[in-house]
């Protein structure tokens, strides 16, 4: 409870900060609001399983073979929760877990009254049914993490609306009062999240809305209309921080996914319910923020998992199949979209795995795909991220690299940090992180953002962590910021310039210049440099300097030739890497648990290759420099030149 109470008092403070004047520029007029309402239908379902819609579902697991297994899957899937009921008691402090079916535990009522909708038998409408009564009969919901509550009051209200004409008068009236007592209620109870500006709102706002739309019209209460006209006000802030271009803040594909797939939620139910989304779509950067979860991701099927996110392999927990990018690609009429997502829904199917109805729902014509054609994304915003590759096959060479605040929301002390892939593998990496349940069984408040927080005792969250610079063995700054000041999308070099000199504020003295340069050739070679002027720094009476470390964590094994040439190895493929300026440095290596600051979760055999300068002139340019070349050794090194003149 103590962490929980630190976690929410953290979050708190953060949703504070937000523009609180979004309260009132994104409000809904009474008479718009109400006109939406009374348009609302009257018979149900009104939420996504419209007849219409239900026709056309049974249509396309009939006529599609692909989409057809997908269905085959669900209904395993629904046949093993029949066996696996909820408990009719309220057990313990947190939400069942279920046992195997953890991860499903907010899915089980959708999918078995979807199985019910679709084939019309009984034992999943008594299986849905059953899960309903027990969830409504327990004393709360676990209003302290509302995250959870909100997912519990969706679940029920979907059921509610799906499967309306099949329960009592007396089952309903049950399932309504329990929404509005355990759910919508204790919304109101001083939840921190209500005007935040990340994923909380966009699930528990996104929750909200479905629920109230479900029972709408028949809460003699008053709170569905109440919790709707709330959310309807309050979903803007989280929409607005995907502009201008679509770089969602808080990274992918975890939290990205998260806090989309709610809004989605959010604005179909709405479509459905009401005939509008009072323009949510149409949000800077809401749509284009499909593109960018594509190219977040590289060719080795790892994402740019920056901040608090994982790889996106299923296997460390994120789930990387997203069938909401189906929604975004017949939404955009965009087949390219589709690109990673059909070959994860074709190996999901394969192997027999759970297909959440809403993919089912989301299809819209044929499911094609086809090679996206740009090869460069560029996002900017709170977390500005830049991505750039040679191709889309899974030899091509892949480079990203981000901006931002460690203050952000989930964010990391990582800015300029980069990740590299080429020839199916993933060379430069970010570090594995640590369960987050696990840190706070140690006692650390890994949620308090301040300079001097526990969350910077932890090496994969800090710079000494990341591929990025370390300034006199300090922290980067927490109110500092990254941005990214140029960038270049041409096929023979393309490039992108962040300027971080905000995170190193007082380090290298008062506004400094701090630029780093990541530019990829058509060969799929790399150079990163950085380019540093420090202010005077007095140590003592005359001496002057600061000690610059530059720093490359990776899995390969590493040879070095010499002071400044290495190679990386890694399943038989080579990367030579080459350090360009300052001749005088030496490559150095150390095994990152040696290399560790504080808390150490980085998985054995990675280490960091590094090297470090003295700044010791005032007001000059210091120029770091490290070029890559894949497969083998460079003939011809790059001329360096200024990062003006790239």
């Amino acid at each position: 409870m103590k962490t929980l109470t630190k976690i929410f008092c953290y979050l708190f403070s953060i949703s504070i900060i937000v523009n609180l004047s979004a309260r009132t520029s994104n409000s809904i007029s009474t008479k718009k609001f109400n006109r939406a309402v009374e348009n609302i239908s009257r018979e149900h379902p009104r939420i996504f399983l419209q007849r219409r819609n239900v026709n056309r579902i049974k249509r396309k697991i009939e006529n599609d073979q692909l989409v057809g297994q997908a269905f085959e899957n669900l209904k395993k899937a629904g046949n093993k929760m029949l066996n696996n009921p909820f408990p009719r008691e309220k057990d313990g402090d947190r939400l069942p877990s279920n046992n195997k079916y953890k991860s499903k535990r907010f899915k089980r009522i959708p999918a078995l009254g979807f199985l019910y909708k679709i084939t019309g038998k009984q034992k999943y409408l008594e299986g849905a049914k059953h899960d309903m009564l027990a969830i409504a009969n327990w004393s709360d919901w676990y209003p302290r993490a509302y995250l959870g509550t909100a997912r519990v009051t969706a679940s029920l209200g979907i059921g509610y609306d799906w499967l309306y004409s099949e329960l009592s008068k007396k089952e309903r009236e049950i399932i309504r009062n329990a929404i509005v007592e355990k759910g919508f209620k204790t919304s109101f109870n001083g939840q921190w999240w209500v005007y935040s500006n990340h994923n909380w709102n966009g699930v528990c706002h996104g929750s909200l809305t479905m629920a109230a739309l479900a029972i709408l019209k028949e809460d003699d209460s008053g709170m569905a209309e109440k919790v709707l006209k709330r959310s309807l006000n309050a979903l803007p802030i989280l929409l607005k921080e995907y502009g201008p271009d679509g770089a969602y803040p808080e990274g992918g594909p975890g939290y990205y996914t998260f806090a989309t797939e709610y809004a989605i939620r959010s604005i179909t139910a709405l479509e459905s319910a009401l005939g509008t989304d009072f323009g949510f779509k149409n949000y800077d950067g809401f749509m284009e923020s499909a593109k960018y979860f594509l190219h977040l991701k590289g060719p080795t099927d790892y994402y740019f998992s920056y901040g608090d996110n994982g790889s996106g392999r299923t296997k460390e927990g994120v789930h990387k199949f997203f069938p909401e990018i189906f929604w975004f690609a017949a939404e955009l009429d965009d087949p390219t979209l589709l690109w990673h997502q059909k070959p994860m829904l074709e190996e999901l199917v394969r192997n027999g795995e759970y297909i959440s109805p809403l993919f089912f729902i989301y299809q819209k014509g044929n499911i094609s795909r086809e090679k996206p054609g740009k090869l460069n994304w560029v996002g900017q915003g709170r977390t500005p991220v830049s991505l750039h590759r040679t191709g889309w096959n899974e030899n091509a060479t892949f480079i990203g690299i981000k901006g931002g605040s460690p203050g952000s929301n989930h964010a990391h002390m990582d800015i300029g940090s980069f990740v590299l892939e080429s020839q199916g593998e993933r060379w430069a990496i970010d570090p594995k992180k640590g369960s987050q349940t696990s840190l706070e069984s140690k006692g650390l408040d890994i949620w308090n953002m301040n300079q001097t927080s526990d969350r910077w005792k932890l090496f994969s969250h800090t710079n000494f962590g990341h591929n990025t610079l370390v300034v006199d063995n300090s922290l980067q700054r927490v109110p500092g910021k990254g941005r990214i000041v140029r960038h270049s999308s041409d096929y023979d070099f393309s490039y992108t310039i962040l300027d971080m000199h905000k995170v190193y504020q007082g380090l290298l003295g008062n506004n400094p210049s701090v630029r780093r340069g990541i530019g990829l050739y058509k060969d799929g070679s790399i150079i990163i440099q950085d380019e540093l002027k420090a202010k005077p720094k007095r140590i003592g009476k005359v001496e002057w300097g600061m000690d610059i470390q530059w720093q490359m964590l990776t899995s390969s094994k590493v040879e070095i030739i010499d002071d400044n040439t290495a190679i990386l190895k890694q399943n038989g493929k080579e990367m030579w890497f080459y350090l360009l300026t300052p001749s005088e440095s030496k490559i150095k290596l150390k095994n990152s648990q040696e290399s560790a600051y504080g808390y150490d979760f980085q998985k054995k055999g990675t280490r960091m290759l590094k090297f470090n300068i003295q700044l010791d002139e005032p007001a000059k340019i210091h120029r770091l420099t490290v070029y890559i070349h894949p497969k083998e050794k460079a003939e011809k090194l790059p001329e360096v030149k200024s990062l003006y003149d790239w």
